[in-house]
């Protein structure tokens, strides 16, 4: 005769009983199984903000990845001439304008800009633009937890390029928002979406949720978004820059263009029309991935035209 375990059967009866349950709360929620599983993929897309970090929309230049790819390359020197690390952000190094960061262990931990220009006083939002010498300003963000900047850890969370966005760490800590949602809740206004980049959003010191006319109240840092996701950030400055194919900013750009970042033409109403726009984007993968359905809501536009 056949022995039956009874401790078999009861396990079995008892993981019948536990899988039931879920699927009955899962019902009652109205949520599907696969609905989970395609939520949590489209979630994980990325490890951290993405798969790259690239610079100048028009050339879409590749930053190194990790710091020995940096030495190798011969493009990229070391900011302070020596191997210093700067709490909260990391080693920094430099090619032409842009500037990268990277930790102790080599990891990318960070990016900015700088800006060749006298700011005078009251010309630009305070706070973001470090003063470097009378007529050379720079600004950073910082895309890991400031505890990797420094030391001999491994960030195995953050992916290739990290996992958040702060403007001048240790300092201002302005966060940028990682996803839309969360930019239209910290009254960010949405502007257009342009094809290859996301939809951009602005954030005004000033008149927020609404732009208030003045770049000096608009922050010199503007997040764009794609299937709700942070894919890129640019800097703007209002003066003339080494612009691409020369330099690594784009532009310069009149008002008029500038605002169509924001499906406007005159969101810089109190500007002079001779004002110059310049801007440099940093994207976090792919571009051809940052598709629009159109520019602006109702405009059945996807291209600056």
């Amino acid at each position: 005769m056949m022995r039956i375990n009874n401790n078999s059967v009861m396990m079995k009866v008892a993981f019948a009983v536990v899988v039931i349950m879920m699927m009955l709360v899962s019902e009652l929620q109205g949520i599907e199984l696969d609905k989970m599983i395609q939520n949590t993929r489209s979630v994980t897309k990325f490890q951290g903000l993405g798969d790259r970090l690239t610079h100048t929309f028009f050339s879409k230049t590749p930053i190194p990845l990790n710091e020995s790819a940096a030495v190798a390359s011969n493009e990229w020197k070391l900011l302070d001439g020596a191997r210093v690390c700067h709490e909260y952000l990391g080693i920094p190094y430099i090619n032409n304008r842009v500037i990268v960061y990277y930790t102790n262990k080599g990891q990318l931990s960070g990016f900015g800009v700088q800006l060749h220009e006298e700011l005078k006083n009251g010309s630009t939002v305070p706070g973001f633009w470090t003063k470097l010498s009378k007529d050379r300003y720079q600004i950073d963000i910082a895309t890991r937890d400031p505890k990797f900047a420094c030391s001999l850890d491994t960030d195995i969370y953050g992916g290739p390029i990290g996992d958040r966005l702060i403007v001048q760490p240790g300092k201002l800590n302005f966060e940028i928002p990682l996803t839309d949602k969360l930019a239209t809740a910290r009254q960010f206004i949405k502007g257009a979406c342009i094809s290859g980049m996301g939809t951009h959003f602005g954030y005004d010191v000033y008149t927020a949720p609404h732009l208030s006319g003045w770049s000096k109240t608009l922050v010199p840092v503007i997040p764009m978004y794609h299937e709700g996701q942070v894919s890129a950030v640019l800097f703007y400055s209002h003066s003339v820059q080494e612009c691409y194919p020369i330099g690594q900013w784009e532009g310069p750009f009149i008002p008029w263009l500038f605002c169509k970042n924001f499906c406007s033409d005159d969101c810089m109403k109190h500007e002079s029309s001779l004002t110059m726009f310049t801007t440099m984007h940093f994207l976090f993968h792919d571009a051809d991935l940052n598709t629009c359905p159109e520019r602006c809501p109702g405009s059945g536009k996807t291209r600056l035209h």
